[in-house]
């Protein structure tokens, strides 16, 4: 379980700080909220590209076939990003956008950022499929989830109304959506991680043999 967390902890550890920066980002710093709600399908985008890049790269006795599964996963990863990046950019043309340097730029430099770490990352630990998939698949469909709750709070309330507040910066119903998904995403990371840590331990732990008791 140490060496699973050892090795996809600080991807997820830099993932919470990047999440951290694009909350405060946002409630304290005045970043345009529909701009921030449109890096995260870019988000998507990538990882996407660097899980099917490692995939491809798979020997033949790993995967039946590299070429056919790097097709079945980008299908299907694919499917599900455009769907999450549909409902994203209705939510952020309703709370609006503004694409100028620190509204968009800014942040999104930080999700590139932090993409490029991920590649770098997976190149130099070459992951198993069953450390590349969970953490995306719950990524992407937690994001459609948040961005549809979202898409209902910005219907039926005003815009520029007070939800709640967060360390003393009023969110308004446009922040909203932003600071759910920043929140429900961070915690579903953690909580893959955890629950990968511990299956990989649990089948090491099934897989070794007994030790003989030592004879004198």
């Amino acid at each position: 379980m140490t060496e699973t967390l050892v090795r996809q902890g600080p991807g997820v550890l830099l993932g919470l700080i990047v999440n951290a920066l694009l909350l405060y980002g946002v409630v304290a710093w005045g970043w345009s909220p529909g701009s921030v709600l449109l890096i995260f399908p870019v988000e998507s985008i990538g990882i996407g590209l660097v899980i099917g890049s490692i995939i491809a790269r798979k020997p033949a006795g790993e995967f039946s076939d590299p070429r056919l599964n790097t097709v079945v996963f980008g299908s299907i990863f694919g499917m599900f990003t455009l769907v999450q990046a549909a409902l994203t950019v209705v939510l952020a043309l309703k709370v609006g956008i503004v694409a100028d340097v620190p509204n968009l730029w800014l942040p999104l430099g930080l999700v590139v950022a932090k993409l490029a770490f991920d590649a770098w990352d997976s190149m130099r630990r070459s992951p198993g499929i069953g450390e590349l998939l969970p953490p995306a698949i719950v990524r992407v469909a937690t994001s459609q989830v948040v961005v549809i709750l979202g898409l209902g709070l910005v219907t039926s309330n005003a815009v520029d109304a007070v939800q709640y507040s967060v360390a003393g910066h009023a969110v308004t119903t446009a922040m909203a959506p932003v600071v759910l998904l920043v929140v429900v995403k961070s915690i579903a990371e953690i909580a893959v991680l955890l629950i990968v840590a511990s299956i990989t331990w649990g089948w090491r732990t099934l897989g070794d043999p007994p030790v003989a008791p030592a004879r004198d």
